[in-house]
């Protein structure tokens, strides 16, 4: 299984990506299911921020994407507040 990569964007705010798999086809290999998870609000709890999702949880076993509710974000990590 692959792990979710986690990385700093030019802007310096925390981001990630499902880094999908590697296919080999007749024209060479690329990759699938490839997505970017977007501004990391909870590293361990797996919760991100997309501005056209809102705050979401991944899970990286079913690559299914639950909505959160604002009440239950980690205190201090919203990412209107910073």
């Amino acid at each position: 299984m692959a792990d979710i990569y986690f990385y700093k964007n030019t802007a310096g705010t925390e981001v990630a990506k499902w880094p999908g798999i590697s296919v080999n086809t007749e024209n060479g290999s690329r990759k699938e299911n490839q997505f970017y998870l977007g501004r990391v609000i909870d590293r361990e709890k797996l919760i991100f921020y997309k501005r056209d999702e809102g705050d979401y949880q991944f899970d990286p076993v079913t690559l299914n994407k639950e909505s959160i509710d604002e009440k239950d974000l980690p205190d201090c990590k919203s990412p209107l507040m910073t």
